[in-house]
C-alpha cells in the first residue's frame, strides 16, 4: 500500500523541526569539535576514524539536550 502525502510548496522545511531545530546545532558543535581537534594538533593531523566518533559523540552529547528535544 502506498499513500501519496502532497505538500505545499516550501512548507516541508516548517514539518522537520528536528532538521532546524537538533541538527543544526549538531553540525555547529560538531565544527567547532574538528577545528578545535586540528588546532590541538596543530593542523598536522585530520581527524582518523579512530578520532571521529569520539568528536560526534562528544558533539551528540552536547546538542541533544533533554531542553532542546523539547523545544523541537
Amino acid at each position: 500500500k502506498i499513500l501519496l502525502a502532497i505538500f505545499p510548496p516550501h512548507s516541508t522545511q516548517s514539518l522537520q523541526l528536528l532538521n532546524a531545530v537538533c541538527f543544526a546545532p549538531l553540525a555547529q558543535n560538531y565544527s567547532s569539535a574538528v577545528t578545535q581537534h586540528l588546532h590541538d594538533s596543530q593542523g598536522i593531523l585530520g581527524v582518523p576514524k579512530n578520532d571521529f566518533f569520539m568528536l560526534f559523540w562528544q558533539s551528540w552529547q552536547q546538542t541533544f539536550t533533554k531542553e532542546l528535544i523539547i523545544a523541537a
